[in-house]
């Protein structure tokens, strides 16, 4: 008997140790086995496997190195760089608000900024240009001038020097062909005139005047040619847009002088009679004050409406005035060409980045009831 017993418990181990084996050679992904269970406890359940997520992470996209830029976001030059802005007029206030707006993000990012004066002279024109060459270290050169006449023999100079140039307002092509990148184009000019001058009528038409009633004088400046002359047919076509059949229509020049500007609009009023209803167009805020001042000393302020094609930071408190007749003015956003400028002008010098050759200003029509959201008053 104690051999039977013997024998069952030996058969028994080798079962046991069967198993055993048979599990250690299971494949990986298999379940593994669960010990045998405690007579007094319930049989173990076998813990189940994590679902799998129903969308498998992306990996990160890598992240693309990007090149330094200042507080503001202007980018950084990678070397010295000296660039020379020259402004068509400094007595000019929107040739100063340019500069600002240079002299700001030159002083940001670190470029050596010569500002000169052209002082509407051909003359001194050439000098300027003359003296960026003699220099032998100007890496870039903007030219801002209201004669185009003068543009092709300045950057003639420019192009043999190898000295790259972007122009304001007027475009400059050498005997070459080559042409400089232009900030605030034809179609800048003729849009923004448009949208003036249709402003106007549409504040008119407001007040129930009629065509019959109105004269329009357009004051722009007629002997700079060029852009001036796009943006006075602009003017007119916006005035027509809404009195397609007015006729009483003066077309004359500030002659770039708020003197002659007020003179010319004092003398017109002496020939306009009574009840006639005056609209005005100018090609910037200080024209518009000398005919608002000129209006306002005939006594003809009733009967009579404005609009800027040329905002001034330094006339604001005149479109401010709710009582006012100004309907409008065309904000260039002059301030902001230097940083515009100047960004193209740094990521084409750091790395060869193109300059368009049309480049659009950014401008916007601001009123009476819309500047102070933008310029908020002191």
């Amino acid at each position: 008997m104690k051999k039977l017993v013997r024998i069952l418990v030996v058969a028994l181990t080798l079962a046991l140790m069967v198993g055993i084996v048979a599990c250690g050679n299971a494949d990986d992904g298999g379940t593994v086995a669960q010990p045998p269970a405690a007579d007094d406890a319930p049989a173990a359940t076998p813990t189940p496997a994590p679902a799998p997520p129903t969308e498998p992470a992306d990996p990160a996209d890598p992240v693309e190195p990007t090149d330094p830029v200042t507080a503001t976001g202007l980018p950084v030059p990678n070397r010295p760089m000296r660039v020379v802005y020259t402004m068509f007029n400094g007595l000019n206030p929107v040739a100063r608000e340019i500069e600002g707006g240079f002299i700001t993000a030159a002083g940001e990012t670190g470029i050596d900024l010569w500002v000169m004066d052209n002082q509407l002279d051909p003359i001194q024109m050439h000098a300027n240009v003359d003296m960026a060459i003699m220099a032998g270290d100007v890496d870039f050169f903007i030219l801002y001038t209201n004669d185009i006449a003068t543009n092709p023999g300045l950057m003639d100079k420019l192009i043999e020097a190898g000295i790259p140039t972007m122009t304001i307002a007027t475009a400059a092509i050498g005997s070459c062909g080559t042409e400089a990148p232009l900030i605030f184009n034809q179609d800048d000019n003729w849009d923004s005139a448009y949208k003036a001058a249709r402003e106007l009528a549409l504040a008119a038409q407001a007040r129930g005047w009629t065509e019959d009633q109105i004269v329009f004088i357009s004051m722009g400046f007629l002997e700079a040619g060029g852009v001036f002359l796009t943006r006075t047919q602009g003017a007119e076509a916006g005035i027509r847009s809404v009195f397609p059949n007015i006729h009483q229509y003066i077309e004359t020049s500030s002659t770039g002088s708020t003197e002659v500007a007020f003179q010319r609009t004092a003398d017109y009023l002496l020939t306009i009679p009574e009840g006639k209803k005056i609209l005005g167009w100018t090609h910037s805020d200080d024209v518009t004050a000398s005919m608002l001042a000129a209006i306002e000393g005939a006594g003809r302020v009733d009967d009579a409406l404005l609009v800027s094609n040329g905002l001034s930071m330094q006339m604001l408190d005149m479109l401010r005035d709710p009582d006012g007749i100004i309907v409008g003015s065309i904000d260039m956003n002059w301030a902001q060409f230097g940083p515009t400028m100047l960004t193209k002008i740094i990521n084409y010098l750091n790395d060869g980045t193109p300059i368009p050759l049309d480049n659009n200003a950014p401008w916007e029509f601001l009123t009476p009831e819309t500047v102070n959201y933008k310029y908020p008053p002191n």
